[in-house]
């Protein structure tokens, strides 16, 4: 009958090798699909931050037609709050707030300071503002800080009293901090419609953030920022590679099975060949 062909001799390592270099093709676009996830929903994010950035410019602008006696957007005292003051205007009125709280949530990185937007009604339109952005987009949050990173509202659900219980106040209220990070902080840096900024965030979080810058009365009063969870668009890209590895591993088990039937039915055809030719030949 003659030696089988090559493949016939060594069709397993040949289905093993296939399967290997679509696992690694299948590795090379999830790379490549999870890019495109992250840049797409920054891209969204950066055309919402865009829009956001001219309503909260245009409120802070107009500060004059609605009736603000006394209010400085362009404060840069900021005072630090004590204890006493603390209690009076963070704390729920139930909850007694031992010293040791106190350090824990109200000092350091997480310490509280009042300057003059605490007398500008605009912040807490711009709070709204930021509230209806918040309920109608996928994004973790969407605030201004100013030039110096100063946030002195936060969203509504993150702007709460101290409870007494650090899970729940390290999230509930997040407002009149000034945020170090470097990712708030260079706010004065406008960034790019196509650069992707990774946060962590104190809550455990990496964040995609993005900022746009706003002018108020053609001065740099600070910086709308957005940011959205990367997990989420990290977990539609690992769904995909799974679906490629189980095809790929689903259809590398029915060749392996198949293949020894196939092979036997190439023989048998060989076979009726070479009996054909013979006859042939012998005629």
């Amino acid at each position: 009958m003659g030696e089988p062909i090559l493949i016939r001799k060594h069709y397993k390592p040949l289905i093993v090798s296939v399967m290997l270099i679509s696992f690694i093709v299948d590795g090379l676009f999830l790379g490549y699909q999870l890019r495109q996830n992250v840049k797409s929903f920054h891209n969204s994010s950066f055309n919402i931050i865009r829009v956001y950035s001219e309503l909260a410019s245009l409120l802070l602008s107009n500060t004059d037609n609605i009736n603000e006696e006394v209010c400085d957007v362009f404060a840069t005292d900021y005072s630090l709050i004590g204890k006493d003051e603390f209690i009076s205007d963070f704390v729920n009125n139930d909850v007694k707030l031992s010293d040791e709280y106190f350090e824990k949530i109200a000092t350091g990185d997480r310490a509280r300071y009042y300057t003059d937007y605490k007398d500008c009604i605009v912040f807490t339109q711009i709070q709204r503002l930021s509230d209806t952005f918040l309920l109608n987009y996928d994004i973790t949050f969407i605030l201004i800080a100013d030039i110096n990173g100063y946030i002195y509202l936060h969203h509504s659900i993150n702007s709460q009293k101290v409870v007494g219980n650090f899970e729940i106040d390290n999230i509930a209220s997040r407002h009149c901090r000034i945020w170090d990070d470097s990712a708030v902080t260079n706010i004065k840096e406008y960034y790019e419609q196509d650069v992707v900024m990774n946060y962590q965030r104190d809550t455990g979080e990496t964040l995609g953030l993005t900022s746009y810058p706003i002018y108020v009365k053609g001065r740099q009063w600070g910086s709308a920022i957005i940011a959205y969870e990367v997990a989420p668009l990290q977990s539609k890209g690992y769904q995909i590679l799974g679906s490629f590895v189980a095809a790929t591993l689903i259809v590398g088990i029915i060749l392996l099975f198949l293949m020894p039937v196939f092979l036997k039915w190439m023989e048998r055809w060989d076979g009726y060949i070479i009996r054909h030719n013979t006859k042939t030949r012998n005629k």
